[in-house]
């Protein structure tokens, strides 16, 4: 989920037979791992939040895993190029 308003992203634990999810193993998110992200609907999705994001570039976001809601925010404020 992108909220544009706040510049913020949540991933969260779903459905494992939704089509459309995002497969992400939870326990990779409890330390310092690292995870690529491919959909091309959720990276257009991101880029139009902020102005920051050029085309052909690679990006890193750090977030922060809360494991009460078995989901992990990251502030689109604080994107860096790699």
């Amino acid at each position: 989920m992108v909220n544009p308003l706040k510049q913020g992203m949540i991933i969260r634990v779903c459905d494992s037979r939704d089509k459309y999810a995002q497969k992400v193993k939870t326990y990779q998110m409890n330390g310092d791992y690292c995870y690529e992200l491919y959909s091309k609907d959720l990276l257009e999705n991101m880029q139009s939040v902020s102005e920051k994001w050029e085309d052909a570039c690679s990006y890193r976001i750090y977030g922060t895993y809360n494991s009460t809601f078995d989901a992990a925010f990251f502030s689109l404020k604080d994107i860096v190029s790699l």
